[in-house]
């Protein structure tokens, strides 16, 4: 079919209301109840050279972004400057699309290419930007009853029009409480930072090639009636060659709770964060030079180990 195949995340029946998919020909439009959460998030996509990347951009507001410091291209451990990045936003379930030039981009200064510890960087656009808004990261654990993978992808040619981007609903307890030696075990810097990561093994079908099962982009932390995103894809362990073969994927997101205070340092500005009032035990992100846990040990044995990738060469 033309849907996508979504491999059951831990715990949850593809089939059920938990795990809610959305095809990409747009025969069937997203779910009521999965619309209303998204609905006043601008989502975005990074582009390279005007070509879309599988990175998802969790645009802070109209200037400032998270995004995987994996997606970014490097030489001699700088910031490739031939390199032209842009982002396209959008309302998520809208056509509107808005493009915004990336004038800088600062990585994690401990971002480690090799394990991928803090991938995460901070772009910052051009000042010239046509809209205003502002979203709020989700900075609580505790709070999030459900969980919304999300990936988001255009049709053919620059700056059209967005697919129906990919949806999988989940409840967080669920996800949290399963299966966690396996998510350990596939990947050290997540034994090493448990509650820093998002540990899922669902995949859905790359849309260019449907031999290839590739990891979400963005996770939405669902607090009540609110959404906001909690985390960015990080890196997946794979048990075989690639996200083209039969290997088994497990694929960890980062939490951008922890970056909230290092990005508002980089930026000059407040980053708005989502939690309830009265969340016991409750602390905002106060260090900016927050770094996680290096890894203790080596992943298992016979795992291979991916960032990013785009659309063209998937590994």
């Amino acid at each position: 079919g033309n849907g996508p195949v979504t491999s059951g995340g831990f715990g949850v029946d593809p089939s059920s209301d938990r795990a809610k998919k959305v095809p990409l020909n747009g025969s069937t439009k997203l779910d009521p109840d999965v619309r209303r959460k998204l609905q006043g998030i601008k989502g975005a996509l990074l582009m390279r050279n005007q070509v879309q990347t599988l990175c998802e951009v969790a645009m802070l507001n109209q200037r400032y972004g998270f995004v995987a410091a994996s997606c970014i291209d490097y030489v001699g451990g700088k910031v490739d400057p031939t390199i032209n990045y842009a982002i396209v936003m959008s309302q998520n379930v809208d056509e509107f699309l808005v493009a915004g030039i990336i004038e800088t981009v600062v990585p994690h200064p401990r971002y480690n290419p090799e394990t991928f510890e803090n991938n995460v960087a901070v772009v910052m656009l051009q000042s010239n930007s046509a809209v205003s808004f502002f979203n709020p990261i989700a900075d609580w654990p505790s709070d999030w009853g459900q969980l919304l993978y999300v990936h988001r992808s255009l049709k053919a040619g620059i700056l059209s029009s967005w697919n129906e981007p990919y949806v999988m609903m989940i409840n967080q307890q669920t996800e949290v409480n399963a299966n966690d030696q396996e998510c350990s075990s596939a990947s050290s810097l997540y034994a090493a930072n448990k509650d820093q990561f998002m540990c899922n093994p669902a995949t859905l079908t790359f849309f260019w090639s449907r031999n290839c099962n590739i990891p979400y982009g963005v996770v939405y932390g669902i607090y009540n009636t609110n959404a906001a995103a909690a985390a960015i894809y990080s890196h997946s362990v794979i048990y075989g060659d690639g996200f083209c073969g039969t290997g088994k994927i497990i694929s960890y997101y980062l939490h951008l709770r922890n970056y909230v205070k290092w990005a508002e340092t980089v930026t000059g500005v407040t980053v708005g964060t989502l939690h309830s009032p009265n969340a016991a035990g409750y602390t905002r992100s106060s260090n900016p030079s927050y770094s996680l846990n290096s890894p203790a040990g080596p992943n298992a044995v016979g795992v291979n180990i991916f960032g990013n990738f785009t659309t063209t060469t998937v590994p």
